[in-house]
């Protein structure tokens, strides 16, 4: 009946799956008088403990591989993955600023040239042009205005697409990727780039003695806990 109750319990929580063992104390428990039923008892008992013990240490074992596992599996992931897709990711940034940043300056360019043919003629623009490419040093102070503009611009451009590409990542599965994609596009992150910040050297040796480690490991595992002479050999 006790048993029954506490199966009843159980399966209520959605626990229906498994053995269930019934041991007894036997400091504990009453003296049973009738010797057949004391002896089918304790058999039970022993048989049921053995049972336990030996799943207690099928657990640890079975931690112990999921442990490398996970571990190994998570190493591929990073080197075989996760990298080349933020390289990708990273490419694609550079990519997009590169095109918004022609497209906007022709288009200033343009605008600038409209502006000055029609207040001063095209024949000003010429001589305009011609100062500027026979004395640059006298229009020094213009020119680096002039960059300063375009380098402000090619940081907002900057910025306003990597928004716009993280926004597009959000409704995606690469979610994940967002706060890597986030370090490693930075303001002053070269466009031309794909290198991901902190994958280097050090890191790959690292990433590739885990995932040779791992395979040393599970080997031990192997020879400790498939060979029948694993226990007395560790």
């Amino acid at each position: 009946d006790i048993v029954g109750a506490w199966q009843r319990a159980l399966s209520q929580k959605g626990l229906t799956a498994g053995r269930f063992y019934t041991i007894y104390n036997k400091d504990a428990a009453l003296p049973i008088e009738n010797q057949g039923l004391r002896e089918r008892f304790e058999t039970k008992r022993q048989r049921d403990m053995k049972e336990i013990d030996e799943r207690i240490r099928q657990v640890e074992v079975e931690r112990a591989y999921r442990i490398v596992g996970s571990m190994e599996k998570e190493a591929y992931f990073i080197r075989d993955n996760a990298i080349p897709h933020l390289k990708g990711l990273k490419r694609s940034w550079g990519k997009r600023v590169l095109q918004t940043d022609f497209v906007i300056w022709i288009l200033a360019l343009i605008a600038a040239l409209a502006a000055v043919i029609s207040t001063s003629g095209v024949a000003s623009l010429a001589s305009l042009v011609l100062a500027v490419v026979s004395k640059p040093l006298a229009f020094l102070p213009q020119l680096i205005a002039v960059f300063v503009v375009l380098l402000l611009l090619h940081f907002v451009i900057k910025s306003w697409t990597r928004k716009r590409m993280v926004k597009k990542m959000e409704l995606t599965d690469e979610d994940p990727y967002i706060n890597a994609f986030k370090e490693n596009t930075k303001l002053w992150s070269s466009i031309f780039s794909t290198s991901i910040r902190g994958w280097n050297k050090a890191t790959r040796k690292d990433i590739t003695e885990v995932i040779d480690h791992s395979s040393m490991f599970v080997q031990k595992l192997n020879d400790q806990f498939t060979n029948p002479s694993g226990a007395n050999a560790a």
